[in-house]
């Protein structure tokens, strides 16, 4: 009887990770169709932060290779269709893994996931619309259109995607590390409170580090790592609080 009753949980769960396959597959592959129909309003999505529309001259992107235009196209849909498809794979993990969790268990890790993604989301729509133009217009400031041997920024089209993903790429691994600090928190594994005026120190190290030599920019960036770990402190603070009531 019991062998009989693992099999079929086993199968059950096979069954149920096949269809949360193809579902995803499913889902991926419509997602890549619309966005390579819709191609060209991609790409210029992707490329947008890099023109300059205080310039007359249309600004360019130059390719080395014979392949490059056709593959960085098809990489940037891929990337796109990925992005896009992120909640919908964490609804996808949650409906698998979701029967084998308390209720408790279920809302507290879908709220995380929730409030993680969605502040990922507004902190990349921030750099994207703030950030990320005012670099580029940082870097256009050392064109000399006039001088004896101009020199005009055209970069290649590669090397703008791969400084654009990173940037992205790097805010993920701060929000990570910062919802992992909040987690730490929450179940006191670590105390950061003696640390106020170093953290304070490295927060202007790395603002200065990070962003171009524009006061503004890195009063800015050196503001949001104090706010992010102000917020850590009261966060830890209302744990221990809560956590005395309970007492």
């Amino acid at each position: 009887m019991l062998p009989n009753l693992t099999s079929l949980v086993w199968h059950s769960l096979f069954q149920e990770f096949k269809n949360r396959a193809g579902y995803s597959l499913l889902s991926f592959l419509m997602t890549l169709g619309v966005i390579v129909f819709f191609g060209t309003e991609y790409f210029f999505m992707w490329t947008s932060p890099f023109i300059s529309l205080e310039s007359a001259r249309p600004r360019a992107f130059l390719c080395m290779d014979l392949t490059e235009p056709m593959t960085i196209q098809l990489w940037v849909y891929l990337f796109t269709t990925a992005l896009t498809l992120v909640p919908y794979s964490i609804y996808q993990f949650f409906a698998f893994a979701g029967p084998s969790l308390y209720k408790k268990d279920w809302d507290d890790q879908v709220n995380q996931m929730m409030f993680f993604v969605l502040s990922l989301y507004i902190a990349w729509g921030v750099s994207y619309l703030y950030f990320f133009p005012k670099m580029c217009a940082f870097f256009f400031n050392f064109e000399q259109k006039e001088a004896l041997i101009p020199i005009i920024l055209e970069p290649r089209i590669s090397s703008f995607l791969s400084f654009l993903i990173n940037a992205l790429a790097y805010e993920f691994l701060f929000f990570l590390l910062f919802f992992s600090f909040l987690n730490l928190i929450r179940y006191k594994q670590i105390s950061i409170y003696p640390y106020r005026r170093i953290v304070a120190f490295f927060n202007l190290f790395f603002a200065a580090l990070l962003s171009p030599p524009d006061l503004l920019t890195q009063s800015v960036l050196f503001s949001f790592f104090l706010i992010c770990y102000e917020i850590l402190l009261i966060y830890g603070l209302y744990i221990k609080k809560r956590k005395s009531y309970r007492i």
